[in-house]
């Protein structure tokens, strides 16, 4: 398997504090990977190594390939990125901003400038000066940035922070189509854990500095716990039943009157047929399964 992005035993200690510990991370060719965890994990901070802006105090990072040392520097021409919030002129209009940053690194290309920001949907922005933009806006902004140049590597730290419904829609049709059409590799971080659900092929864990999973996101659906939940009157006899006649274990009561049960294991109409003929009247049943955000949590507890 090509790997694009790939550590080995990264490690950053900053004021005699570790703030990535051990990372060992595998990003192939073409696939969008998703690094999740809570504030204070790392994750800006494992992207300041990616991106050079840091250097590591152990380990090793390789990208494209190449062992990245203190002198290395190409690299970095075919990687996109926006980490952090991005910083403008706020004085100047959104397009004197990306047309400044464009002439300093020597791309005159005017109308894939105007693509790419049709693309990201604020046409109707670039004319005004930041100062008047959203946070919404602004990241929006910053992506063009990132993407114009059509990277083989796009790094995005919390790209959808400020972005309202409408704008992180633009933002996941904008990853897809890049990863599609150009085979472009995108490491994203997020807290909209049901964005990552339908955008990554890939999750990181991170937590406390550590990469404490990576998962495909099929592996991790597969495996999602799938549950009934019925509304009754009495639990408890509910329970007793399960257990003695179903031999089935795997419930937790929610309420009085609400029961949620395992069914990945026994199908629902075999519940439902005992306890109809064991005169338990059924008032609601509804069936749900975790989530993508319920996967991560328990990854944190370990």
């Amino acid at each position: 398997m090509t790997y694009i992005v790939k550590t080995k035993n990264l490690s950053k200690q900053m004021h005699k504090q570790t703030i990535i510990s051990e990372v060992n991370m595998h990003v192939s060719q073409g696939e969008i990977y998703g690094l999740v965890g809570p504030n204070g994990a790392g994750k800006t901070s494992l992207f300041q190594l990616l991106t050079g802006l840091w250097k590591p105090s152990q380990g090793e990072i390789e990208i494209f390939g190449e062992r990245i040392t203190n002198n290395s520097y190409l690299y970095l021409q075919q990687i996109g990125s926006m980490i952090g919030d991005p910083i403008f002129y706020e004085n100047r209009t959104g397009l004197e901003n990306l047309q400044m940053h464009f002439d300093y690194m020597g791309f005159y290309d005017q109308q894939l400038i105007t693509e790419t920001i049709d693309r990201v949907g604020i046409q109707d922005q670039v004319q005004k000066p930041v100062r008047t933009y959203s946070a919404g806006v602004k990241q929006r902004l910053g992506l063009i940035r990132a993407i114009a140049l059509k990277p083989k590597l796009l790094i995005l730290d919390e790209p959808s922070n400020g972005m309202d419904p409408v704008g992180i829609k633009t933002l996941r049709q904008t990853i897809q189509k890049l990863n599609q059409q150009y085979d472009m590799t995108v490491i994203i971080s997020s807290h909209h854990m049901e964005e990552l659900e339908q955008l990554a092929d890939t999750i990181g864990v991170l937590n406390d500095g550590k990469l404490i999973e990576e998962v495909s996101v099929h592996n991790i659906k597969e495996n999602l716990s799938r549950y009934t939940e019925l509304k009754i009157d009495s639990c408890s006899q509910v329970a007793h039943l399960l257990e003695n006649e179903l031999q089935l274990s795997d419930y937790r009561v929610i309420s009085d009157s609400s029961i949620r049960i395992d069914t990945s294991t026994i199908p629902i109409h075999q519940i439902v047929k005992m306890l109809v003929t064991h005169d338990i009247a059924i008032h609601e049943i509804k069936q749900t399964q975790d989530t993508l955000e319920d996967y991560i949590l328990q990854s944190y507890k370990g």
